[in-house]
């Protein structure tokens, strides 16, 4: 039904801890299979009708805890479908929530692509690069498998482009209002991918490849389907325009099929559960009287700030 690699990563591992199909009171959970790795304390969910796997996901960030969980041991259940971790750690989790993933870019979105077999070198990658003579389509990007846009794979079948480059501008404007940041990659073979100029995924590809280096490993079956995901650092993003970079390379040169997509998520912060902290701080003090007042003094009232629920603004 579903393998994933031996690696210490997000996307893989060395011990499955199997799993149940969650069968509680989180509507949007209800018919997912849960499992986990116990080496690196992945959580993972995917959605099986019995001949397809779909809606795999990785689902570490989002399981609301205070802290993470080590060591999972087994999963359990009770008699109303409450699903259970166990932790070799001394600790058993109940599934309570999941927190709020946002897709900042989604699956399907339109990319501008090269595919005309140039070494583009490490220039390409960088924010400023200019990329406004290369064509553009929506993903899903390849040649092989009927995508939404066919890239080209140059004169001979025999001899395909090694690699084929892919760039993605998107503008984030309210960054302060989330935690926690992922990408999950769609790749046939081998991937990796920079976020204003900087390596946050490198999937079946050597750390020093360049534009003839192949792919270390084929990808086939139902994972070319499936994303590999990473988590990256929030200080990697700007407050406005934000610019992703991709590199698809093949496993051999005639290779049959190429397969690229893409999303970034973003979990949102929880709500701030004190009265009054209106900069979300967790902590009550002068800079929240400050927002207040401002509120207080603008036309349009912002009902968020009534501390009363007297539906007014006033002192």
């Amino acid at each position: 039904i579903h393998e994933y690699e031996h690696v210490n990563s997000a996307n893989g591992g060395f011990s499955i801890t199997g799993g149940y199909v969650y069968r509680g009171p989180i509507e949007e959970l209800q018919g997912s299979y849960f499992f986990a790795d116990y080496v690196t304390n992945q959580i993972w969910s995917l959605d099986y009708d019995g001949e397809t796997v779909s809606n795999f996901q990785n689902r570490t960030s989002a399981i609301r805890s205070s802290e993470s969980i080590g060591s999972i041991a087994s999963f359990g259940e009770d008699a109303t479908g409450n699903l259970y971790v166990i932790s070799l750690e001394g600790d058993v989790y109940r599934f309570e929530d999941v927190l709020e993933q946002i897709e900042i870019v989604d699956f399907g979105s339109t990319w501008k692509y090269l595919d005309d077999g140039s070494d583009q070198g490490t220039a390409w990658r960088d924010k400023e690069f200019d990329d406004t003579s290369w064509a553009e389509g929506p993903a899903e990007l390849g040649y092989g498998d009927d995508p939404a846009t066919t890239v080209s794979f140059g004169d001979s079948s025999s001899n395909k482009h090694p690699t084929t480059y892919f760039r993605h501008e998107f503008e984030l404007d309210n960054l302060d209002d989330f935690s926690e940041f992922s990408v999950d990659v769609i790749r046939d073979d081998g991937a990796a991918v920079y976020l204003n100029g900087v390596e946050i995924l490198r999937s079946n590809l050597a750390p020093n490849a360049d534009f003839e280096s192949l792919a270390t490993a084929s990808v086939g079956g139902s994972r070319e389907s499936e994303p590999v995901t990473e988590t990256f650092s929030k200080d990697l993003l700007v407050s406005g325009v934000n610019q992703l970079a991709v590199e698809i390379h093949q496993r051999t040169a005639t290779s049959s099929d190429l397969r690229f997509d893409l999303q970034l998520n973003a979990i949102l912060k929880e709500a701030s559960v004190l009265t009054g902290d209106f900069n979300g701080d967790e902590i009550l003090g002068v800079e929240d009287i400050d927002a207040l007042l401002v509120a207080i003094r603008i036309p349009e009232q912002n009902l968020s700030f009534d501390l009363n629920d007297d539906e007014q603004l006033n002192t």
